[in-house]
């Protein structure tokens, strides 16, 4: 108290205005940037929460239909609708596979028998399919 008995009227509104106006942006700051962290955390993890899921997709649809291609030739072979004797039903099968799955990402088609046999087919450099 003696130090605001010494000091004039002046000096104590103008140290109390200062004292106040540092107290104010020390709360508003405080109350700001502990909100912007908090959102800023959140809306970085909602950003990778959507990328981790785009990439899950986009890697499930990458498996998914050469799986479902494995299978669905592996049924028509088991229930004898593929005969590879038969050069030109079988090379038609391959081409045919490959040629409706043009605007994937899949290279070749083939199928490697028991007896060293391989058959198949593939997109060569100028993207068209050929015989394997």
């Amino acid at each position: 108290m003696n130090i605001l008995k010494r000091m004039s009227i002046k000096k104590n509104i103008m140290a109390l205005y200062i004292a106040t106006t540092l107290i104010t942006f020390g709360v508003v700051y405080y109350v700001l940037f502990s909100n912007w962290i908090e959102t800023a955390d959140k809306t970085l993890s909602s950003v990778a929460q959507d990328m981790n899921n785009t990439i899950y997709k986009e890697f499930e649809g990458f498996i998914r239909l050469p799986r479902h291609l494995n299978e669905m030739t592996e049924n028509q072979i088991r229930s004898g609708v593929l005969d590879f004797s038969d050069e030109t039903t079988r090379d038609k099968f391959f081409v045919g596979l490959l040629s409706a799955h043009g605007s994937t990402p899949i290279y070749s088609i083939s199928i490697g028998t028991e007896k060293g046999e391989y058959y198949g087919a593939r997109r060569n450099t100028d993207n068209t399919v050929e015989i394997m």
